[in-house]
């Protein structure tokens, strides 16, 4: 074996064991409600670490094909005995594994494939539809992760917490405040004179309020979507001087109520709901990535630049006979 194929096969060996390990410890639900600010960079880092294989895998294509494949195996092992000790989870880790050695395959087959398409040498040509088609491999990981994680939290009641209900509601709480001050203003117009003192109007402004929510809550069959009326605490609203109100202080004392609430419901559709959250995972994580891709396109143009002018790997030219179809 030449020592730059050696010097691969380490590469590949090394890429596989942190990639393991970094995919053994990304916390999908940390990422996105915000407890843990490492799933982030996690997340980028497991891109990054796919891209690197991928061009390791593509540059072995063009080495001696002697004993390659047991390498893709030992490869595939280390790839999962990291992410066993990261994530204790066999089912997962063989499936995680399986992914990888066919990513492994993958890369490999399709660079041979495509090398011998194109005339002259061209990474853009070549390698990017590869490493395009080497995220979803990526996506699939990243959906068994999101699966795993969520059917463990739906059976331990947590798969919904109070920080992620939060960062939901936010866009609804602005609406509601819209709805809710314009629905005062129409009915207290009249009632709120320029000469009546802020206590007065705070007060004024309150009983409204609350009697509005017990309003609320007889047309609901004493509840506002679920909850009874002195469940929510309508005392926390803000009442500014203008007279308008702002009940983000109402919807954040409510947050573990409402959490809980959402984790009962959860509760309920048990065998489905993994699937849907594994789905919704990748829609919120694709953003993220596609970003990454624009990068790692320009940096494939620069690696391969060095990677030629070192003396890595050549270019060299050789003649082959090709059909050629006439009419």
């Amino acid at each position: 074996m030449s020592h730059k194929k050696l010097a691969l096969f380490i590469a590949l060996s090394l890429l596989s064991i942190v990639s393991g390990a970094v995919f053994g410890l990304i916390d999908l639900f940390g990422f996105i409600d915000g407890r843990h600010a490492l799933s982030l960079t996690l997340l980028i880092v497991s891109v990054l670490l796919i891209y690197l294989i991928t061009i390791v895998v593509f540059i072995l294509n063009f080495a001696e094909r002697k004993r390659t494949w047991p390498f893709f195996a030992v490869a595939a092992l280390l790839f999962s005995t990291t992410f066993f000790l990261m994530s204790l989870t066999f089912q997962l880790t063989i499936a995680s594994g399986m992914i990888f050695l066919a990513f492994l395959y993958y890369a490999y087959v399709n660079s041979a494939h495509r090398s011998h398409l194109f005339i002259a040498f061209s990474p853009k040509e070549i390698f990017f539809p590869i490493i395009k088609t080497s995220f979803v491999y990526l996506m699939v990981i990243l959906a068994l992760l999101a699966y795993t994680q969520s059917r463990q939290l739906i059976s331990q009641h947590s798969l919904v917490s109070p920080v992620m209900v939060k960062i939901i509601s936010r866009p609804m709480v602005l609406t509601l405040n819209k709805q809710i001050n314009s629905q005062l203003q129409s009915e207290l117009g009249s009632q709120l004179p320029s000469q009546m003192s802020a206590g007065e109007k705070d007060r004024l402004i309150r009983s409204v309020l609350k009697q509005s929510v017990e309003a609320m809550a007889q047309n609901e069959e004493g509840r506002i979507y679920g909850f009874k009326p002195e469940e929510i605490p309508i005392e926390n609203a803000i009442v500014y001087d203008s007279g308008e109100i702002d009940l983000t202080p109402v919807i954040d004392g409510m947050l573990p109520q409402i959490a809980i609430r959402l984790n009962d419901e959860i509760q309920r559709y048990a065998v489905f709901a993994p699937f849907v959250v594994a789905f919704i995972i990748i829609l919120i994580i694709q953003p993220f990535i596609y970003p990454i891709e624009l990068i790692e396109a320009l940096l494939t143009l620069v690696i391969f630049k060095v990677i030629l002018r070192s003396g890595f790997i050549k270019l060299t030219k050789e003649t082959k006979e090709v059909d050629v179809i006439q009419f």
